[in-house]
């Protein structure tokens, strides 16, 4: 006996796998917005609320957290109501999962675009940040992420002019669906490539002077995995496989996709929000302390700082690198 894998059975799957990824999105979610007011708050210690109110809403993590977090929300719940219809009311669940074109699958589906262009937007931001505010480095990314957003809109509107019951595999989704998926690979690919060769180059830069070893190298690759949100270049590939394979898992694919996007968000933003996002610096001449190690000094690389290249110092003819929280004197 040979199990083969429905459309049915995949919708099943992954609404349960999809269910288990929104309760850690969900807590991930309030712990961040928690951890972020919190961060604020030690920053407006003597402010009136309605300072400290501006502030947060003046957040962008806060509040592309919020957006997102609605938006998966709203996908989640429209992919279980679906899931319990199609099980449990229509005639034939196989060909009702085969056949998208339904009301609640277009809704989804329109949820799913805004998520994944929230989630994007962020990622360039992240990137804008890691390179100092380089507006040269985020101008591909924008005209993919534009590129991406108005396939998903003809994917979208695809969707809602087609008769009920056809594939999502016929020939008008396919060249949608996967010039979609196109832009957003790319987005997620450039941006997590530069993200991650800026992280490592810095922390190997360091690592050559303070001689890092072991744990740090451990968080040097955990920092460029969740910064470059890894996840979702995965899961996206993943997505582009399956539905070039005509696979009934494309349907699992699109049940957690959402999910993960905001996974990937909320992962960056936690570590954001903790001040993980930083890189350790070193400053002052070696000729001054032979005989020490220089000290290594925390520089988080949140919302509201930057990131500067080594420079020339004036009064010695040693390096010093120097990396974000200056404007709030933590150096």
């Amino acid at each position: 006996m040979t199990l083969s894998l429905t459309s049915a059975s995949a919708s099943f799957f992954g609404t349960v796998v999809g269910s288990l990824l929104y309760g850690l999105f969900f807590v991930l979610a309030i712990l961040s917005a928690v951890l972020h007011i919190q961060h604020i708050m030690r920053g407006h210690q003597n402010a009136s609320r309605r300072t400290i109110m501006g502030s947060v809403l003046r957040n962008p993590m806060i509040m592309a957290g919020i957006m997102l977090f609605l938006t998966v929300t709203a996908h989640w719940i429209l992919d279980i109501i679906d899931t319990a219809y199609g099980l449990l009311e229509s005639e034939n669940p196989k060909v009702y999962f085969l056949a998208l074109i339904r009301p609640r699958a277009v809704t989804g589906f329109a949820f799913l675009l805004v998520s994944l262009v929230i989630c994007d937007t962020m990622i360039i931001y992240r990137l804008w940040i890691v390179w100092n505010k380089s507006t040269l480095v985020v101008i591909f990314p924008v005209i993919t992420l534009l590129g991406m957003l108005a396939c998903g809109i003809g994917d979208t509107h695809q969707f809602a002019i087609t008769a009920v019951g056809e594939s999502v595999f016929t020939q008008e989704f396919a060249r949608w669906i996967v010039a979609d998926s196109v832009f957003n690979l790319l987005t997620n690919v450039y941006s997590t490539g530069l993200i991650a060769y800026r992280i490592y180059t810095i922390n190997a830069r360091m690592s050559i002077v303070t001689r890092v070893h072991g744990g740090d190298d451990l968080k040097s690759v955990m920092a460029i995995l969740v910064e470059s949100s890894a996840l979702l270049s995965a899961w996206i590939v993943f997505h582009m496989i399956t539905y070039s394979t005509k696979s009934a898992l494309e349907i699992f694919v699109l049940n957690t996709l959402g999910t993960v996007s905001g996974l990937s968000f909320m992962l960056i933003n936690i570590r954001v929000a903790l001040g993980w996002g930083q890189t350790e610096t070193i400053s002052g001449s070696s000729t001054d302390r032979p005989n020490l190690v220089p000290p290594r000094v925390r520089m988080e690389t949140q919302v509201d700082t930057h990131v500067d290249m080594p420079t020339k110092s004036s009064t010695d003819n040693h390096n010093e690198y120097e990396l974000d929280e200056v404007a709030k004197g933590q150096i």
